[in-house]
Formats: structure tokens, C-alpha cells, sequence
């Protein structure tokens, strides 16, 4: 167990969100390797501390577990659905045009 003082740091940490989300995507990867999972070595082998892993983990694996996008904005998904629209758009008039 990490002391109590890095648990702190990892709680507050301004990139908690980005680092959970890292974890989730390691996670994922090893989920069907050899060790049939993430061991705390590999994530630390990866770059997080035991610390991160002890209190980023509940979330990251929740994260890892949902079949939803949920690490996209759904500003953003928006945005990208306008743009695919604008696209078949101009696509139809340069076909009607030809």
C-alpha cells in the first residue's frame, strides 16, 4: 500500500481524468493476455505509480468495462455527426450535378 500522502496527490492530481482513462485503455489491452488481466507490475512498467493504481483502479476498470464511448464528449460526437452530414451532402450535389 502507498502511503497516504501519494493517495492524496493522485486524488487531487489536475490529470486525474486523462490518467484514468490510460489505465482503463491498459486495461483493455491486457485483458485477455496471458495473465488473463492487468497485473500492478505491467502498470507499472506502463508509467503509473502504485499510488495511481490503488486509487485510479475502480474507476479505470469500470471504464474498461463499458461498451459506451464514454470518453468522448458528446459535443464532440455532435460536431463529427454535422460534419459526416456536410459530406454526403456536397457528395449528393456533385453527383446530381455530373
Amino acid at each position: 500500500m502507498s502511503a497516504r500522502s501519494a493517495r492524496h496527490a493522485a486524488r487531487t492530481a489536475s490529470d486525474r481524468a486523462e490518467r484514468t482513462r490510460a489505465l482503463a485503455d491498459l486495461m483493455r489491452e491486457h485483458r485477455h493476455g496471458a495473465e488473463d488481466g492487468l497485473t500492478t507490475a505491467m502498470a507499472q512498467a506502463a508509467g503509473f505509480t502504485l499510488a495511481e493504481i490503488e486509487v485510479y483502479r475502480d474507476a479505470a476498470a469500470a471504464l474498461a468495462r463499458s461498451e459506451s464511448p464514454v470518453t468522448v464528449p458528446p459535443a464532440r460526437l455532435r460536431a463529427a455527426g454535422q460534419d459526416l452530414v456536410r459530406q454526403a451532402q456536397a457528395l449528393r450535389r456533385r453527383s446530381v450535378g455530373a
